[in-house]
């Protein structure tokens, strides 16, 4: 079996090629499929907002927001079964709040990847005080 699953809720991404690039094997079936949901999500100068390179599925990106958009299987009121959606905008599960993007506060959640660079070797050779022998 493979596949997996992605889910991007109330992001920004930012002078980027893609913010989800899916390389993963094809599965035989849908259930096999990778699957792939932006939810409120902010493009700022992003040439691809997703990019399934083994199933060949674009949707571009440019600077916009991503209401709601999903590669996989969909249940709603037209698909009370469920039915697989190679790309399709969905109507937004949840409001589209600004406070949750950014804001005067900063976003509801947003970290930076860590820096070290004025970190010593010292730093990273902590199991040097911890060995015997």
């Amino acid at each position: 079996m493979v596949g997996g699953t992605i889910y991007v809720l109330d992001s920004i991404f930012t002078n980027t090629f893609a913010a989800v690039v899916i390389n993963a094997p094809k599965g035989s079936t849908t259930q096999e499929q990778f699957l792939v949901t932006l939810d409120n999500v902010v493009l700022q100068s992003v040439t691809y907002a997703a990019y399934d390179i083994t199933n060949g599925i674009v949707l571009n990106g440019g600077t916009t927001t991503i209401s709601s958009w999903v590669i996989g299987t969909v249940y709603d009121t037209a698909n009370p079964n469920g039915a697989w959606f190679a790309g399709k905008p969905l109507d937004a599960p949840h409001p589209a709040t600004a406070s949750l993007r950014g804001g005067p506060q900063g976003g509801y959640f947003e970290r930076q990847k860590p820096s070290y660079s004025s970190s010593t070797h010292d730093y990273w050779l902590i199991a040097q005080a911890l060995a015997k022998g």
